[in-house]
């Protein structure tokens, strides 16, 4: 996982499909390029019972890499 300086650094740098955002928080993607897709996914921090989340977003990256895409979890 990286903060928001080093996604859009990556995004620009390993041509990435998608953006992965973990972050409870988030209402937008960091990275404002249409050419990627955003997918949130919220965690949030010390909440408890988040295992379907959690299990949402691996399945994602997994599904992701097998379509030969590039994921950043941010």
């Amino acid at each position: 996982m990286c903060g928001e300086k080093e996604v859009s650094n990556i995004t620009d740098s390993e041509l990435i499909t998608y953006v992965v955002d973990l972050r409870a928080e988030a209402t937008d993607s960091v990275v404002p390029n249409e050419q990627i897709d955003w997918i949130h996914i919220p965690l949030v921090d010390g909440e408890r019972n988040q295992l379907k989340n959690l299990e949402k977003a691996i399945s994602f990256v997994v599904e992701a890499f097998k379509d030969n895409k590039r994921v950043v979890l941010h």
